[in-house]
């Protein structure tokens, strides 16, 4: 799990000495510590610069292609757009869109939602 989760040369520091990624990554460890069949993330890119999101999609990349199955919500859609094969996108509690990333993010109803109303 610490190899999964790039925390290995970090396994003897307390987790208040962490930072902000590497808090995120020990949440991950505490996750898949339990051997789950669904990883289910919260909101866990929120906070983070560019590069330690690209560092955590890698992450969350390398779970997905070792079989596990993610359910990833986020607000944060570049985030997602990198390692995600189907997208769903709510509005107000319904789902709006949803299938390949690419095709949800130009629908209209998704760019209102997220940017709204377009003059």
């Amino acid at each position: 799990v610490l190899d999964q989760t790039a925390l290995t040369r970090l396994a003897n520091r307390r987790a208040e000495s962490l930072g902000l990624l590497q808090r995120k990554r020990l949440e991950l460890a505490r996750a898949l510590a339990v051997e789950p069949v669904v990883l289910l993330l919260d909101e866990i890119g929120a906070g983070l610069t560019d590069a330690e999101s690209a560092a955590l999609v890698e992450t969350v990349a390398g779970l997905k292609n070792a079989g596990l199955a993610v359910l990833w919500i986020e607000h944060i859609v570049h985030v997602l757009m990198q390692v995600v094969n189907r997208l769903v996108c709510m509005d107000a509690g319904r789902i709006i869109a949803e299938g390949p990333p690419e095709a949800v993010v130009s629908q209209a109803a998704v760019i209102d939602a997220y940017l709204g109303n377009r003059a």
